[in-house]
């Protein structure tokens, strides 16, 4: 998968998120698996989707990604936990990829129910 073939998926759930960690989108997909409206994400940082207990090392990972540009998740099919809307918690797969452009990265993930 590429980042533009993600951009325009529209049966897989997707988020795109910016080099601060703020989402910028997500698509209708990701919208019907997990509840959250784009009223709820937009504009707000990526761990409002992610549970508590997983924020902090998030935070750390993203932190150390972004000082060394060495991706440690990215590109490869994950298991990861996901935060619905309604704050249940399920195991789901995650497909991470980034790009820059005009000295400006984002991350898009898509989000798969396991």
């Amino acid at each position: 998968m590429t980042f533009e073939s993600l951009l325009v998926e529209e049966n897989k759930p997707v988020v795109v998120v910016t080099e601060q960690g703020t989402v910028e989108s997500i698509n209708v997909a990701f919208t019907e698996a997990y509840g959250w409206t784009t009223e709820d994400l937009v504009g707000k940082s990526l761990t409002t989707i992610i549970p508590e207990d997983l924020r902090d090392a998030h935070q750390m990972g993203f932190a150390r990604f972004l000082s060394t540009n060495e991706p440690a998740v990215q590109n490869t099919r994950i298991e990861l936990k996901v935060l619905f809307a309604d704050g249940t918690v399920a195991t789901a797969y995650h497909f991470i990829t980034s790009t820059q452009e005009n000295g400006r990265r984002r991350f898009i993930a898509s989000i798969e129910k396991k």
